[in-house]
């Protein structure tokens, strides 16, 4: 840090989505770097535009160094209507408030993780006319995309694309594959910055917490994004092996119709004795149970999803400094070099995830060691510190263009 004096003044816009400041990966994500700019000497605020399913804050406050307010209310309508109706007001409330904020210091740039062109809008119109940088962080493939795949876009869609994609100064990425999907829907000479999973490491401090004998999955019980059923599989061939062990599932299990699916799956193979579920867990009570653990696991399929995105998870697991057990995807073998700070399985192999699980587990000296070297991976690559310090000098660049 350089003095009392703040680096950048910022302003993050965040749709909501499950909730703040508890709620999914696009919550931590926009929690992790809001506190790594303030670790940066930044001021900050974030702006919530539309209010989320589960929110656990005051309507503006601040925490973590960092101020936030909530445009439109905590309260999500469940009338279709009325969302409506909360969701313009988020948008004018949102201008509103940039506009109150830049008059009270100016704003050096805002940087919006939303998707939602018509919350975006508005925001570089102002951005244009008070001369402030405006930034689109981008860590997954449209929703679009993901329903039906890159090829089935239509003309229309990508002059849509290439239309609202001309509307920002630079553009955040999380990985490879979305700067090459975007490349040919960019204006020429954008800015563009990749910058992977980041994760607050000072969230990871429990000295006096003891392993268990767990493997430990994070994140979505149902459908295929994360490959909860190759987990599954896995170690229902490997648990007589390895009887001491028990596999935790952290996730939300309110979806009853896909929890006793789940269930079903899991008592046919015989392995119901052996699983813990959680349910929905508050973030903060997340690095706990990770270090509690003896083996941390994602067995994420290649599918498009995968492809375009980077998993947050993964950088809480290996912020716990425990042996982590991950799929080859996306940019992933880019960071995790198998057998040295991790391990990578083939995607979509069940036979491969099962031999590095068992594998693993049976060297469990060494493999304690890798997780060491991918604890030193995190606090070197991942940091949110480290990563919005580069985003920083994006930032700076853009300004001095």
């Amino acid at each position: 840090m350089v003095g009392n004096k703040k680096q950048l003044n910022l302003v993050l816009i965040f749709t909501g989505g499950y909730g703040f400041p508890v709620g999914d990966a696009y919550t931590n994500r926009v929690m992790a770097f809001a506190k790594g700019f303030v670790g940066n000497n930044c001021n900050v605020t974030v702006l919530i535009i539309y209010p989320g399913r589960n929110n656990q804050a005051d309507i503006r406050g601040s925490m973590d160094g960092f101020n936030y307010i909530f445009c439109a209310g905590l309260k999500r309508p469940q009338n279709w209507f009325a969302r409506k109706i909360i969701g313009i007001k988020g948008i004018f409330n949102s201008v509103r408030i940039v506009n109150r904020l830049n008059k009270k210091e100016p704003i050096d740039a805002i940087m919006t993780f939303s998707q939602n062109f018509s919350q975006n809008f508005p925001l570089y119109l102002y951005t244009r006319i008070h001369k402030i940088i405006f930034i689109r962080e981008n860590n997954e493939f449209p929703r679009m995309v993901l329903k039906r795949g890159h090829s089935r876009l239509t003309h229309l869609e990508k002059a849509f694309f290439k239309f609202v994609n001309r509307f920002y100064d630079g553009f955040v990425y999380i990985s490879s594959a979305l700067v090459s999907f975007n490349t040919k829907m960019l204006r020429k000479r954008m800015p563009v910055e990749i910058v992977p999973i980041i994760v607050d490491k000072d969230r990871f401090n429990f000295p006096d917490i003891k392993r268990k004998n767990r493997i430990t999955y994070c994140g979505n019980l149902f459908g295929e994004k994360d490959g909860v059923k190759i987990l599954l599989e896995a170690f229902s061939i490997i648990h007589e092996n390895h009887p001491d062990y028990k596999l935790l599932l952290v996730g939300d299990t309110s979806n009853k119709g896909e929890f006793n699916e789940l269930q079903n799956f899991i008592k046919d193979k015989g392995i119901k004795s052996k699983i813990e579920f959680t349910g929905f867990v508050h973030r903060d009570k997340i690095p706990g149970l990770l270090i509690q653990s003896s083996v941390l696991v994602l067995a994420r399929p290649d599918n498009i999803q995968a492809k375009g995105g980077f998993p947050t998870k993964l950088g809480e697991y290996l912020a716990s400094g425990w042996p982590v057990l991950v799929t080859e995807v996306s940019d992933i073998p880019n960071y995790i070099k198998d057998g040295v700070n991790g391990y990578l399985a083939k995607p979509d192999s069940v036979e491969d995830f099962t031999n590095k699980l068992n594998w693993i587990l049976s060297n469990y000296d060494k493999a304690e060691k890798v997780g060491m070297e991918g604890q030193k991976l995190t606090e070197k690559e991942f940091s949110n510190v480290y990563q919005s310090k580069r985003v920083i000098r994006f930032i700076q660049k853009l300004k001095n263009k």
